[in-house]
């Protein structure tokens, strides 16, 4: 009988240090993706805090069917601009966008930095001769926007 029972109590020592064992390599793994979420959100809500834009300029020239924006980044963090929209009369145009001919500060790049202005133009864009869009919202990567009715249409 005191075989039996030191084997027994082996067994079910073995089960407990493997079931443990398991447990533990479960609990690590969840609270390990559980704080890196929540080091992802917070890196998003700073970025979204720190965010801001402005649309300095918007021109429609019916010649070359171009609008031409020239969008401010206001805030303290940098963007990536091929991530930015562009929504005209409530329809997303961003396919119009070159992103080959995106300009920063004169330079052809696509990291926008702050206190740099972001220059774009959007393509083969239709309008009857002396009307343009009417809207113009920008949108950037993480969601923050700007947003101008104040489209200048050359003569």
């Amino acid at each position: 009988m005191g075989v039996s029972v030191s084997a027994a109590v082996a067994i079910i020592f073995s089960g407990f240090l493997v079931s443990a064992s398991i447990f533990f390599a479960v609990f690590d793994s969840t609270v390990s993706k559980v704080l890196d979420s929540s080091n992802r959100t917070y890196d998003d809500m700073y970025e979204r805090a720190h965010t801001t834009i402005a649309i300095k300029n918007a021109t429609y020239d019916h010649t070359t069917l171009t609008l031409s924006l020239d969008i401010m980044n206001t805030g303290s963090t940098g963007i990536d601009a091929r991530a930015t929209q562009v929504i005209l009369d409530g329809v997303l145009r961003t396919s119009c966008v070159d992103w080959n001919l995106t300009i920063i500060d004169g330079v052809s790049s696509h990291v926008w930095a702050p206190k740099t202005m972001l220059s774009l133009e959007l393509k083969q864009l239709t309008y009857p001769q002396g009307e343009g869009p009417q809207r113009v919202k920008a949108v950037t990567g993480n969601g923050i926007s700007d947003y101008t009715t104040d489209v200048y249409i050359p003569p």
